[in-house]
């Protein structure tokens, strides 16, 4: 009786010890790699600045006079690029006859959804509030805390003792999360929405785990459109597991899920509808991303060596639009529809291609060893194959073992997760990063698996030393 007893005294101190280690590795590798904090590689940090400025959400963009291109026969024709900044990547260009059509360049200002709400608001926020972006690297190793203390008592609502704390270690020590701690990128935020997902499904009675979990779920696709797909993956599983004794209540998850969801996601949609002419419950980059991993660039990148990274703004150059006129009311919309478009146009046309091209994504996704690290030194790369195939190995042997377990909320939730993201990054682009919202479900399943392991091999040793009667040890 002392050892429950124990447990439940000593837990809590426990577990914040691992959350404030978990501040501390953050914080380090935040202040060490303090170079990071300004650099905006997904323009988070743009669309923040333009909130703060009073332009809403929105992105900078001028039109840049790029050549004069002659036509025998017939009028010039003036090439514009739409650019954030000169020099830049365009992000389309224009073509019109010269001294005809021109730009109106006093408003610079487009309204965006080329990323989703609530990361970009979030920094705007700690912006404000800290008066600089230090205060949201701070947010971000605070966020690291919460996400280790929730993850780590969704385990122990589950049933999983002190194998609890092993979850929550292996969310305060993953090499992503805190890697991406010091820069203003959704992974941290992502998996601090995925540890309170955890949380609220585990902690909330049967008739309102559906609803908790969906208002989760919405607040999860504000930040990553991808949980779009899990919601509507979790309400299907959860109504296909459900004992068939209880199949008269089975199937509220499948209604509740989505609409809570989309409840949550409908102000984003409605805003965007307004603002860009379009019901746009996720990102206008999602053409740009399917993009990226189907076109000749990347085809030819992966018949090659590979030697040489995926030259990114090589194909961002290439890949810019062209488009009419008539279609710059809503500039946004149009080139995310020409990127979907002629993706989808290569990937009918080229199955072979298509088809190197999933391989190669879900190897990107799933590898130990992030396409940014493969020139790292060769200790780094061992270490990072070793964490991640004990905790890939282990969380497959928690996710078997959660099957067999009267849970099937919480085993249905873990699927969908990893369902869906693997599925939507063998389409759309992907690498190694994009599993860090992951993390907080591997870590659980992890700790699932330790504990199914442990408690083998402790069965297998009392039943060597006392065997049971009738049998006798062998000489």
């Amino acid at each position: 009786m002392s050892a429950p007893s124990t447990l439940r005294f000593s837990f809590p101190r426990l577990l914040a010890s691992i959350a404030l280690a978990a501040v501390v590795i953050r914080g380090s590798a935040a202040w060490s790699a303090r170079g990071l904090w300004e650099k905006d590689r997904d323009l988070y940090l743009s669309i923040a600045r333009q909130i703060l400025a009073g332009q809403g959400f929105s992105r900078p963009l001028v039109w840049v006079k790029s050549a004069v291109v002659p036509r025998e026969g017939a009028l010039e024709v003036v090439e514009w690029r739409l650019v954030p900044e000169p020099g830049a990547v365009p992000v389309c260009h224009v073509l019109a006859p010269a001294g005809g059509w021109s730009p109106d360049s006093s408003n610079p200002v487009q309204p965006t959804a080329y990323r989703p709400p609530l990361y970009p608001c979030l920094v705007a926020l700690m912006m404000w509030l800290c008066g600089g972006v230090w205060g949201v690297i701070l947010c971000q190793v605070v966020i690291g805390f919460f996400t280790v203390v929730l993850v780590g008592l969704a385990a122990k609502r589950l049933g999983l003792g002190e194998f609890s704390l092993l979850a929550g270690l292996i969310v305060a020590v993953d090499p992503l999360l805190v890697s991406y701690a010091p820069q203003v990128m959704t992974e941290t935020t992502a998996a601090g929405l995925v540890g309170f997902l955890l949380w609220s499904t585990s902690l909330s009675r049967e008739p309102w785990r559906p609803l908790a979990g969906g208002i989760s779920l919405g607040l999860c696709a504000l930040c990553r459109p991808t949980f779009l797909a899990a919601g509507l993956v979790w309400g299907l599983l959860w109504r296909l597991l459900v004992p068939r004794v209880d199949r008269s209540s089975a199937s509220r998850p499948l209604l509740i899920i989505p609409c809570a969801m989309f409840l949550m996601v409908a102000p984003w949609a409605i805003r965007n509808l307004k603002v860009l002419g379009d019901w746009i419950p996720a990102t206008t980059h999602g053409g740009y991303t399917l993009r990226l991993a189907h076109n000749p660039l990347y085809d030819a990148w992966l018949s090659g060596d590979r030697l040489v990274p995926y030259d990114g703004d090589k194909f961002a150059r290439y890949a810019a639009p062209q488009l009419g006129i008539d279609e710059l009311e809503h500039i946004e919309r149009e080139v995310d529809r020409a990127h979907a478009n002629a993706a989808w146009n290569h990937i009918w046309g080229h199955p072979w291609e298509t088809w190197n091209s999933a391989c190669s994504l879900w190897k990107r996704f799933w590898g130990p060893v992030p396409e940014s690290q493969s020139n790292a030194p060769i200790w780094l790369r061992l270490g990072l194959t070793i964490h991640w195939l004990l905790v890939g190995m282990s969380a497959m042997a928690g996710l078997w073992r959660l099957s067999g377990e009267s849970r099937s909320s919480m085993f249905s939730l873990c699927v969908a997760l990893l369902v869906s993201f693997t599925a939507a990054h063998t389409l759309y682009w992907a690498d190694a990063r994009m599993r860090a919202p992951l993390v907080p479900v591997l870590a659980l399943l992890s700790a699932n698996g330790c504990r199914w392991l442990v408690g083998r091999m402790r069965l297998c040793r009392i039943n060597e030393q006392h065997p049971p009667a009738g049998e006798f040890p062998q000489n």
